[in-house]
């Protein structure tokens, strides 16, 4: 293994991970908050339904059976607490929020939906004014939706740094899992941006950046902390939940691409369906037919079901022989797992009314990372084998001695300059020999007759090549194509040719250079494509080896 490949893979499985972790671990820690600056404030709430005049004590967390839109009132007196800057801490779910002292009016939350009924997640800080003690307080609660009027969270009361401070320290772990998620995908899309400058074609790069991404956006868009900076829970709801229900549809285009399954119709059925899913909730969203909760148990049942289609895909895979990277497998089963670990611990939560830590979120952190590496190393293997082709394309048409273009190459000019033969103003070819080269191998060596061809290649490549490409086409023979260029500068470069080839002689012993030449220009009259034309620039070239004289050959 190559030391940069080394170096790639520490940064992508250690260093990265080992940076997360203490970074997390450096933001959780703060200042000490005492046991006493923070109360739950759950016990005997008295509540009252004005719609059907029901009444009672409750301890909440709890859910008051009310119809939908209709107030739920709940009071209770302030606590005999010794806390300065007293405060309410409470959550709700897409209610409106009104709470009294004493029958005045301290805190007013919330309006009509904007978009759909789902307003989304709101956390409520309430200042209590100074003396305070054995007042009594009103919490008012209305839903426009039927899944959640009567729904009551925890209450918790205490110092407001306090309240807020705990608050950070529960939430900022999950919230920097989601913001590594999103970093990591705009530095994935960043990458793929740049391998499309360089025309490095990876299209698993792209997906993954697509499901991290909508991942990132998804959980961060969830947390409480994010209201603290965008005071939207409408547009966050919106942007948490289309996030999510979009989330499938790169995760599969991303197994299809790292897997080579170009013809998989179950992976492609898959993608438009969740695509489909949630382009469809957010117009019922919109239109107030749906809201996205309602539907969220069928993208649970749909994302179980593409867990056990992706499953069996990879058994059939290797059944075949067609076996899909075994780091890829194990993390897409990880994955899996954990997201049935969360589902039952999401609907465990409204059953039993339990908090529970977002595992998913974890696993989907590991598998972003596992992939990098995966596609860390499939980049190395793409440059080397660019590089190789690249390699092996020159060496296609490259002649391996003199480095000159071969016959291949010149062939193909050839074609292409007969292809628009009417829109050149003047094409030359020029066809020269190396005189003697057999006898100059019988005589000298092989090896000496491969340096007289090295010095023929340098000195056709500084002098005529410079008004076109030269070609070798065979063992002692090259060729030079020009176009729109004057004859008169044709023959100062040809002068200067023969120039240098006297030059070399004078300065080395035998055997000497020698080289025969002819040109001939293309006229429509004469040639009827550019072949007639060789024949002709080849004829003038024989009959200059036969006459041995340096003089330009015109046909």
């Amino acid at each position: 293994m190559k030391s940069e490949k080394i170096l790639g893979i520490v940064l992508i499985y250690i260093v990265i991970p080992v940076f997360a972790i203490l970074l997390v671990y450096s933001l959780t820690l703060g200042p000490y908050v005492q046991e006493n600056e923070i109360i739950e404030f759950n016990s005997n709430w008295k509540f009252f339904d004005p719609a059907t005049g029901k009444s009672g004590v409750v301890d909440l967390p709890a859910f008051i059976d009310v119809p939908g839109n209709a107030p739920v009132r709940l009071t209770h007196m302030v606590p005999d607490y010794d806390i300065s800057n007293l405060a309410l801490f409470f959550m709700t779910r897409q209610q409106k929020v009104k709470v009294y002292l004493d029958d005045e009016l301290i805190y007013d939350f919330g309006s009509e939906p904007k978009y759909g009924w789902y307003p989304g997640n709101s956390f409520h800080f309430i200042s209590l004014r100074e003396n305070c003690r054995n007042s009594i307080i009103t919490i008012e609660l209305t839903s426009p939706s039927k899944i959640f009027s009567g729904l009551v969270n925890s209450i918790h009361i205490g110092s407001r740094d306090a309240l807020l401070l705990n608050l950070i320290k529960k939430d900022i772990l999950p919230l920097i899992f989601s913001l590594l998620i999103l970093i990591l995908g705009m530095i994935l899309f960043f990458l793929f941006s740049l391998m499309s400058f360089f025309k490095i074609n990876d299209s698993g790069t792209f997906y993954l950046a697509l499901f991290s991404i909508f991942g990132g956006l998804w959980m961060t868009s969830d947390r409480i902390l994010t209201l603290l900076f965008f005071n939207d829970p409408v547009f966050n709801l919106n942007i948490c939940y289309m996030s999510m229900y979009l989330l499938p549809v790169p995760f599969l285009l991303y197994i299809k691409s790292i897997c080579r399954l170009k013809r998989n119709r179950l992976l492609d059925l898959l993608s438009w369906l969740f695509l489909l899913f949630a382009l469809s909730s957010a117009i019922m969203q919109l239109l107030n037919i749906i809201d996205f909760t309602t539907v969220l148990p069928v993208f649970h049942l749909m994302s179980l079901a593409t867990a056990v289609c992706v499953c069996t895909i990879f058994y059939n895979e290797t059944k075949k022989g067609k076996k899909p990277p075994v780091i890829f497998m194990i993390s897409c089963v990880a994955l899996f797992s954990f997201l049935l670990l969360d589902l039952v611990l999401f609907y465990a939560s409204y059953i039993y009314k339990i908090d529970y830590f977002g595992y998913f979120q974890i696993s989907m952190l590991l598998f972003i990372v596992i992939n990098i590496g995966n596609l860390g190393e499939n980049l190395f293997l793409i440059r080397d084998m660019n590089i190789k082709n690249r390699l092996l394309l020159s060496l296609a048409y490259t002649d391996t001695l003199t480095r000159l273009k071969n016959r291949t190459s010149f062939d193909v000019m050839m074609n292409a300059i007969n292809n628009r033969l009417k829109q050149e103003s003047s094409v030359h070819l020029i066809i020269l020999d190396i005189n003697n080269l057999k006898t100059i191998n019988d005589t000298y060596g092989h090896k000496r007759g491969d340096d007289i061809l090295v010095e023929s290649a340098k000195i056709l490549k500084v002098t005529i090549g410079q008004l076109g490409d030269v070609y070798r086409i065979g063992g002692d023979e090259f060729a030079c194509i020009i176009r729109n260029t004057d004859e008169s500068v044709i023959n100062e470069y040809v002068s200067e040719m023969f120039e240098q080839v006297d030059s070399f002689n004078s300065k080395n012993e035998q055997p000497k250079l020698s080289i025969a030449y002819g040109m001939a220009t293309y006229h429509p009259e004469l040639d009827k494509d550019i072949h007639s034309l060789f024949v002709r620039a080849d004829k003038a070239m024989y009959n200059n080896k036969e006459t041995q004289k340096v003089i330009q050959v015109v046909v």
